[in-house]
């Protein structure tokens, strides 16, 4: 508690510390802002930025510790000897087309900012030119400042002459500097002189500690070799170089990085680079150097890039020489080479991407780990000699004309750790065993089929990426060695069915997003049983989702999913009841489509978030339903899925089809009532004479009418009785001669009740294609049809009253209209001639 109040006190610190600032400044008509924040020691810091500043007063800064100090579009005419008196720090000043600055850095306060400033930065002032610039430099040297940062000014001709300076970093980028002279110092360390028009650059001394020197982008076309034997970084790139010397870097003996890209060097004297003994990288790329050039010697290079260059073959001997073998990364990309020889027993990169190489059989690299040979013409791994790099631990075949993969070409790769083969036009897929490999990528390929043998062998694969091919069949078992598989990407294919969980035990992200239209349902996902804790993603955007498996996250193993989140196109597709499988695990669900309030809501109280980048206002929303209807128990994992398929039974003349042995039988009513069906939510009630037959039914015996069931006309010989709660549909059917009674229900909620229809198991072994079924007259059949293309209907979990009625509109259907005060019990009757046959309805609800 104690801790709390020292945090609140310091939030309202820095906010009434801000607010104070700021009205300093806005007195005087400034614009202001700042930002605060605790550091650690406690002390709070500042931002603080100020446009249109004129005047500073005394003392404006005093006792604050500025993390940043922004001044913009200002034009300042008075400010006070005393503005930064006791001001404690600023680690970033900028001064941003502000004029006048001198009366800021002059004086008192060029005293109060001595040692207080880290860095400072002026851009676009148009006051600091060629003739004055020295002048504000000595201003800027009183404050001890150790960065400084001078960006877009009036500057074209310079002397710079640091003799008196205490500057270590010094950027003087982006101005129009035509020619500089520098004379360095032993304090300057980093010179950075980018982005200007330099065409030429001399330095005059010997007591230059410079470290780094960057011209990129500049004008220049020849480089005088300076006198800086301390330099290690020299950057010439995006310049107009065309020949390199032996006497253009002779110099710089302890030069470790020479960057001479995007130049329009087309020739380089053989010793150019022999006497630099130190040199460890090397960048000629985008140039015009090809195979005419003469011998380079290196004394050692660690690293040489000489891509996109004008190579149409390419003999290392003959192109490099060098007296130790201190090569190890050689890049030859974007260049016209068909032919190559490179031999190097110590190279560990060699890139050739971006060539017309349709074989390489010349290479020899004992100890490469990495080879890379993108977008080439290569149709057949035959072709590039694997086993003249056996020891390679990263391979890229990215963009080439592959179709198939033998075995044993791959199988020479036993220290193989990565293997992209992404962009080619290969099939079939088999590996052989490869122990290292943990990352495998064939995305944008024609593969249709993931077979036991495509993987199993690989039982340290980590990565493996399928996306963009034509799988639409994922062989049983197919997975199940990938024990340490963390990453599988399948989107952009054309399943059907998602392959089995259970194998991934190291699963930290699964995406199957985009299967084409394929993809209509998920079904129970078989979690394994993680060897550790993971935050694991699964995706499944751009689907059309039509329908889950009730039992989607019955996976005893559900736990996997805590802290995880799911990727849905359409979060809707989910029951809310299916959220109780997943409550209390913290699970969030990123929908794309806005979710339903009812839906959001519910997860909600189960600890489950649903982002769907939308404000829902369901603040008046109230539950309607609780998850404890009939219909709901198909989320309850304990009971049993398949127990919610839908049967039917029918009694036609005096034949009985029973649900629970699956046989049909003749039974004789008596002439008492005796129970067809009987549930805790209804009674059907049965009685036969021999004299006549009839069924008997009036809704003025059921209570709550509108909610609980519904009745309607089946066409002139048959009504239907739907009831709600249990979804069971009845139709009783006039075949002249007989009457049908026919009962579709849930296979659970059949094995609920009892009566003749459900336990009719005689020992007869009568099958459903009995003459009693084959000889149904057509009034049977019709209903028969008609239950069928309702099944479908009745299964959506979003079924309405008000979706029976459009459906039975457009099969021609009447709804009878509620009759609650009818005392004619016999006005849906129908007579025949022969036997007594009475079936009288009784729903009785708890």
């Amino acid at each position: 508690m104690i801790f709390l109040r020292i945090i609140i006190l310091i939030i309202n610190a820095a906010h009434f510390g801000q607010c104070e600032i700021c009205k300093k400044f806005t007195d005087f008509g400034a614009k202001c802002s700042s930002s605060a924040f605790s550091q650690f020691s406690g002390d709070i810091s500042y931002d603080l930025s100020l446009n249109g500043v004129e005047n500073l007063p005394a003392n404006a800064f005093k006792n604050i510790a500025l993390s940043s100090l922004f001044i913009k579009d200002s034009s300042l005419t008075s400010v006070s000897g005393d503005a930064f008196k006791g001001i404690r720090q600023i680690n970033y000043f900028e001064l941003h087309n502000v004029n006048n600055i001198e009366l800021l850095l002059s004086g008192n306060n060029s005293h109060f900012l001595f040692d207080n400033v880290l860095s400072l930065t002026i851009n676009k002032n148009s006051n600091i030119n060629s003739t004055n610039f020295d002048f504000f430099l000595s201003l800027i040297n009183n404050l001890n400042v150790k960065i400084l940062t001078m960006l877009h000014l009036n500057i074209q001709n310079l002397t710079l002459n640091f003799s008196t300076f205490n500057f270590e970093d010094f950027y003087l980028a982006s101005n129009k500097i035509g020619s500089i002279k520098v004379v360095p110092n032993g304090k300057i360390k980093r010179l950075y002189l980018d982005r200007n028009d330099i065409e030429s650059i001399t330095f005059d001394s010997n007591r230059s500690k410079l470290l780094y020197l960057n011209l990129n982008n500049n004008e220049i076309e020849q480089f005088k070799c300076p006198n800086l034997s301390t330099l290690t970084d020299l950057i010439l790139s995006t310049n107009k170089l065309s020949v390199i010397t032996n006497e253009t870097f002779y110099k710089l003996i302890n030069v470790e990085n020479i960057n001479l890209r995007q130049n329009r060097i087309n020739y380089i004297e053989g010793n150019s680079f022999k006497k630099l003994h130190k040199l460890k990288e090397l960048y000629l790329n985008l140039n015009f150097i090809s195979e005419a050039n003469p011998q380079l010697v290196f004394k050692s290079v660690y690293f040489i890039d000489i891509s996109q260059n004008r190579f149409n073959s390419f003999d290392f001997e003959q192109f490099f020489s060098f007296r130790n073998t201190s090569l190890k990364r050689l890049v030859l990309s974007g260049n016209f080479i068909r032919n190559i020889f490179v031999n190097l027993t110590e190279i560990d990169y060699l890139d050739l991407s971006g060539n017309p190489l349709i074989k390489v059989d010349d290479i020899y690299a004992k100890k490469i780990n990495n080879l890379y040979l993108n977008k080439n013409l290569f149709e057949n791994l035959n072709s590039i000699h694997l086993k003249n790099v056996a020891l390679i631990s990263n391979l890229k075949l990215i963009s080439n004309k592959l179709e198939n993969l033998p075995v044993s070409e791959l199988e020479n790769l036993q220290n193989l750790v990565s293997l992209d083969l992404e962009q080619n036009k290969i099939e079939k897929i088999e590996f052989p065993t490869l122990a290292l490999l943990k990352e495998l990528r064939l995305n944008h390929n024609k593969i249709r089929k993931i077979s036991q043998i495509s993987f199993n062998k690989l039982a340290n694969l980590q990565v493996l990426i399928l996306s963009f091919n034509k799988i639409d069949f994922i062989e049983e078992k197919s997975f199940s060695n990938l024990k340490n598989l963390q990453v599988l990407n399948l989107n952009h294919n054309y399943l059907v069915q998602l392959p089995d969980f259970s194998y991934f035990i190291s699963i930290q992200e699964a995406t199957f997003n985009f299967q084409n239209g394929q993809l209509k349902t998920l079904n129970s996902f078989n979690f394994p049983n993680l060897v550790y804790e993971k935050n694991i993603k699964l995706e499944f955007y751009s689907n059309q989702l039509a329908s889950v498996s009730p039992h989607l996250f019955c996976s005893k193993n559900v736990e996997i999913l805590k802290n995880g989140q799911i990727y849905m196109e359409d979060v809707n597709v989910f029951d809310k009841c299916l959220l109780t499988q997943i409550k209390g695990l913290n699970l969030t669900i990123k929908s794309r489509k806005k979710s339903k309030c009812e839906l959001k809501k519910f997860a909600k109280l189960n600890n489950i978030t649903i982002d769907d980048d939308q404000d829902l206002n369901c603040a008046n929303f109230t539950q309607k339903r609780h998850c404890s209807n009939f219909f709901d128990l198909k989320y309850d994992c304990s009971y049993d899925v398949k127990s919610m398929n839908r049967s039917t039974i029918w009694m036609i003349d005096s034949y009985f089809r029973s649900f629970k042995c699956n046989s049909i039988n003749t039974y004789s009513l008596t002439p008492n009532f005796s129970a067809c069906l009987r549930n805790k939510y209804f009674q059907m009630s049965c009685i036969a004479n021999q004299n006549k037959q009839s069924i008997v039914f009036d809704p003025a015996d059921f209570e709550d009418f509108n909610k609980n069931y519904k009745i309607f006309s089946l066409g002139e010989k048959a009504t239907g009785i739907f009831h709600i709660l249990t979804r069971t549909l009845i139709a009783l059917i006039d075949n002249e001669d007989t009457t049908d009674l026919v009962v579709s229900a849930s296979d659970f909620f059949l094995s609920e009740n009892t009566g003749i229809l459900i336990d009719n198991c005689p020992n007869d072994n009568i099958n459903f294609s009995s003459s009693a079924i084959l000889n149904q007259n057509n009034s049977t059949k019709a209903v028969m049809e008609f239950l069928d293309e309702f099944q479908n209907l009745i299964n959506l979990k979003n079924f309405s009253l008000a979706m029976l009625s459009r459906f039975t509109d457009s099969v021609n259907l009447i709804v009878i209209p509620n009759k609650k005060n009818s005392s004619n019990k016999a006005h849906l009757k129908f007579e025949s001639k022969f036997a007594y046959f009475a079936c009288f309805l009784l729903f009785t609800y708890l």
